[in-house]
């Protein structure tokens, strides 16, 4: 789950022929020296692309991105925190973007230990903002969960954790031998039907967020990590989670577009009733990818309350 992809809506009308042209080129230690300005760190599950900016005396602020859309789709609150005086760090999740893409299980466990080991290599020890959309916000309840004493506060944007309908294909593709026949043979049309009916109303933003996405799919192991994740890492029943997060007493932002189709808008209530104090803004007419099409009317709000 991220900026509205569904990884099945539009399954029955992609083309197969379409799908052999991405996930040919390897990524190792030479194709990242070709790849001038990007920052890596080695943890134990593999290397990890990430970016870290702002004043260094400044409260850090970590964003994560969803299920495939990798970090750039922070880079409109990334750049803004920075000019605001936060040290801002964003990564790539093991599988996406830049970062390795190992075999293994993409479990709530293996992407909670990459955060932990990533903010002990950048010797980041005082406590964090979170930051998260759709799947990241996952990440961000497990972490919170865990280790309290490490988070000061956090946002989530159309976060995931609740019940939705689940159609057969999306748990076909779920299913063993045959999910990875099927992730195979269509997964590159799949995203590419997607990207290509991104609800976002500015057009040079929504050619950014296809050039960015379609440069991830360069390198092999993408589409094998993303139905990794949904097979071990079950995002849709987290109401536990939410509900020991609640109790914490960390300060928390919500944002949600009324039009998201991926995290339903009525799943606010929910997080709401769970978390009795976080800071709950809606956003009529707006979709999944709200940070990303619409961040004009987050980045104030947002930045106001991490000031706070």
């Amino acid at each position: 789950m991220s900026t509205s992809l569904s990884l099945t809506r539009w399954m029955p009308v992609v083309n197969p022929l379409s799908t052999w042209t991405l996930e040919k080129e390897n990524l190792n230690d030479q194709t990242r020296a070709e790849l001038a300005g990007k920052t890596f760190v080695k943890l134990s599950g593999g290397v990890v692309h990430y970016e870290l900016a702002g004043p260094e005396d400044g409260q850090v602020v970590v964003f994560i991105h969803g299920l495939t859309a990798p970090s750039f789709i922070w880079d409109y609150q990334f750049h803004a925190l920075a000019r605001a005086g936060f040290r801002v760090l964003r990564y790539d999740l093991f599988g996406r973007g830049l970062s390795d893409r190992p075999r293994t299980r993409y479990s709530a466990d293996f992407l909670d230990r990459q955060l932990v080991e990533l903010l002990d290599a950048l010797g980041i020890r005082q406590p964090v903002d979170l930051v998260a959309l759709s799947m990241g916000a996952a990440i961000v309840v497990h972490f919170i969960d865990r280790h309290p004493e490490r988070v000061r506060r956090f946002g989530l944007f159309g976060p995931a954790g609740y019940p939705v309908h689940v159609p057969f294909k999306y748990k076909l593709i779920q299913a063993p031998v045959v999910g990875d026949c099927m992730m195979k043979l269509l997964g590159n049309g799949i995203f590419r039907k997607a990207l290509n009916r991104q609800p976002i109303r500015d057009r040079r933003r929504k050619e950014e967020l296809k050039r960015h996405f379609l440069q991830q799919m360069r390198f092999k192991g993408f589409k094998r990590s993303v139905l990794s994740t949904m097979r071990h890492n079950p995002v849709l029943n987290l109401a536990d989670v939410y509900r020991r997060v609640g109790k914490l007493g960390h300060k928390g932002i919500l944002f949600w577009g009324t039009e998201d189709h991926v995290t339903p808008y009525v799943h606010h209530a929910r997080v709401c009733d769970a978390i009795p104090s976080i800071e709950f803004h809606s956003f009529e007419k707006q979709g999944h990818s709200l940070n990303f099409d619409e961040p004009e009317l987050v980045n104030p709000t947002l930045i106001q309350f991490l000031q706070a």
